[in-house]
C-alpha cells in the first residue's frame, strides 16, 4: 500500500481574508447617573462584549454628520433613549449631552449606565430628533445609506429589509451583585455580566425591536419568527417568540453555540437572546448561538466571512482523512483539493452549514501526498457578491439584505428579565420633529418585569 501524506493548507481561516469593512462600536457613558460604570472592570467587560459584535458585521454605514451633510451644509439633531423602568407617561429622553452628536461612518455609539432596575438590564436602539434639516438629512439619521432601510417621505416605509441604526442605550442594574471576568463565569457568586452584555447589545442591534418599521417586525408572524436563516437553524421550524415579540419564547430550542469565550463550537445551549438570564454563576458562559447569528442576517446586518476565528481539524487516524469543519447557518462549504498545490479543484459536494461541526471523509483521494483548503460561501440568497482569496484559502461572500432598527421614532428597550415573566409592551407615541411645523407620531414598546 502506497503510504500518503496529507497536508492541511488553511488550518486557520481567519487572517488569511481581509474583510471590506468592520464595525466600531463606542460606549459613552453620559447617562450613567449612578456611577455603575465607574468600576473598571464592568467597563472591560463590556468591551470584550462588543469585540464580538465588531469583528462580526461588516456593513457599511454612512457617518452621521450635522456639521457637513451634503455639500457641507449645517443641520441639527439630537439622540433620544428611554429611561428605563417608567410605566406611565412618556418615558423618552433626550439625550441633552450629545446635541449635533457625530457619528462616524462603520459605528455605532451606545450609550451605557447603571439603573435601579426590577430587571438584570434593559437595551434597544435609540430614537432620533432632527431639529432642522430636510427630509434627505432626517433619512440620513435613520438609515445611513442603507438601501431598503428605513425611509421617510411623507410616511414612514414599512416591510423594511435592512438597517442602519445611529446606535443606542443599554442599563444594568445597580441593585444586584456582578461577576465581570470574561474568563471566568464562576470567578464569584454574581451575575454573570459578559452574557448580559452580549444580550443587551444584540437589542440594540435589532433582535427584538419589536416596532411596525423595523425589520425584525418584518419578519415576524403571529407569535413566531419566520426568517429564512433563523427558521433553518431552528430545525425548519420558525422560532416561537414570547408575549411582547421581543425574545425568543423560552420554549425555544437549544441551538449551537459559537466557539467563544471557553464554549466550543457546536455545544447546545439556550439562546443568548431568550427573555430569563441564569441568576447565579454558572460553569459557563451563555454566548451568541447559531440561532442569534442567523437572526442577525436575517434583518439585515451583512456578517464576516465566518463569525469566529475559522480553525479546521484534519483526521489521519484511519486509511480515509477526513476534516472536522465548523459550520453555521446560511453558509456553504466547499473543500478543495490538489496534489501538488499547483492547482485545486472541488472535491465532494458542498457541505451546507447548521451550527454543529460536520466531518468530511475524503474516500476518493489515492495520492501519495494531498493538499486541502476549504471555500466558505456566505449566500443566504444563492446569490455570491464577490470572491476574495489567498494562496491558502478563499472565500467567496454574499451581502444579505440589511435591514434597520428604527431609531427616529423614539427608542426602545428590551430586559433580561430574572424570572419567565414579562408585561405586556407599553406602547406610546412621541413627536418627531425634522422641519418646521411638522412631526410625526409612531409607537415604541418598552417592557419590563
Amino acid at each position: 500500500m502506497k503510504e500518503r501524506t496529507h497536508f492541511w493548507s488553511a488550518a486557520v481561516f481567519t487572517g488569511l481574508i481581509s474583510q471590506v469593512s468592520a464595525l466600531e462600536i463606542i460606549f459613552r457613558y453620559d447617562l450613567d447617573t449612578e456611577n455603575f460604570f465607574d468600576q473598571a472592570d464592568a467597563r472591560e467587560a463590556l468591551e470584550v462584549a462588543a469585540s464580538f459584535y465588531e469583528n462580526l458585521i461588516v456593513d457599511e454605514l454612512e457617518a452621521i454628520d450635522p456639521n457637513n451633510f451634503s455639500g457641507g451644509t449645517q443641520q441639527s439633531w439630537v439622540p433620544l433613549y428611554l429611561e428605563p423602568d417608567i410605566t406611565s407617561g412618556n418615558n423618552s429622553r433626550e439625550i441633552s449631552t450629545a446635541v449635533d452628536l457625530v457619528v462616524p461612518e462603520n459605528t455605532i455609539i451606545i450609550f451605557a449606565g447603571g439603573r435601579n432596575l426590577a430587571t438584570f438590564g434593559q437595551g434597544g436602539p435609540g430614537g432620533a430628533q432632527a431639529r432642522s434639516g430636510n427630509i434627505a438629512w432626517f433619512n440620513q439619521i435613520f438609515n445611513r445609506g442603507e438601501p431598503g432601510a428605513i425611509t421617510f417621505n411623507g410616511g414612514f416605509s414599512t416591510e423594511n429589509t435592512d438597517t442602519g441604526p445611529w446606535g443606542g442605550s443599554i442599563f444594568f442594574d445597580t441593585d444586584r451583585a456582578w461577576n465581570f471576568s470574561t474568563t471566568d463565569p464562576a470567578a464569584n457568586s454574581g451575575i454573570d455580566f459578559l452574557s448580559a452584555a452580549l444580550h443587551e447589545i444584540g437589542h440594540v442591534l435589532g433582535i427584538g425591536h419589536a416596532i411596525p418599521q423595523s425589520s425584525w417586525s418584518t419578519h415576524t408572524s403571529g407569535s413566531q419568527f419566520e426568517g429564512l436563516l433563523a427558521t433553518s437553524s431552528n430545525n425548519g421550524t420558525n422560532p416561537p417568540l414570547d408575549l411582547n415579540l421581543t425574545h425568543w419564547s423560552n420554549s425555544t430550542p437549544n441551538s449551537r453555540t459559537l466557539a467563544l469565550f471557553g464554549r466550543q463550537h457546536g455545544d447546545l445551549q439556550r439562546p443568548l437572546m431568550q427573555s430569563t438570564l441564569t441568576p447565579a454563576s454558572t460553569a459557563q458562559f451563555t454566548v451568541p448561538t447559531d440561532l442569534d447569528i442567523a437572526a442577525l442576517r436575517d434583518i439585515g446586518w451583512e456578517l464576516a466571512d465566518t463569525p469566529t476565528p475559522f480553525k479546521v481539524t484534519l483526521n489521519l487516524d484511519s486509511a480515509t482523512p477526513s476534516i472536522d469543519i465548523p459550520t453555521v447557518t446560511g453558509t456553504h462549504y466547499q473543500v478543495h483539493h490538489s496534489s501538488a498545490l499547483e492547482t485545486f479543484a472541488p472535491i465532494g459536494p458542498e457541505i451546507i452549514g447548521d451550527g454543529t461541526i460536520q466531518n468530511w471523509p475524503d474516500t476518493t483521494t489515492s495520492a501519495a501526498r494531498a493538499f486541502y483548503r476549504v471555500e466558505a460561501c456566505l449566500a443566504p440568497s444563492g446569490e455570491t457578491q464577490n470572491v476574495k482569496s489567498s494562496p491558502q484559502a478563499t472565500a467567496r461572500i454574499s451581502a444579505p439584505s440589511e435591514e434597520l432598527d428604527l431609531p427616529a421614532i423614539p427608542p426602545t428597550a428590551a430586559p433580561i428579565v430574572p424570572m419567565m415573566r414579562v408585561l405586556p409592551n407599553l406602547m406610546r407615541g412621541i413627536s418627531i420633529a425634522f422641519s418646521p411645523g411638522l412631526s410625526l407620531y409612531s409607537p415604541s414598546s418598552f417592557i419590563s418585569s
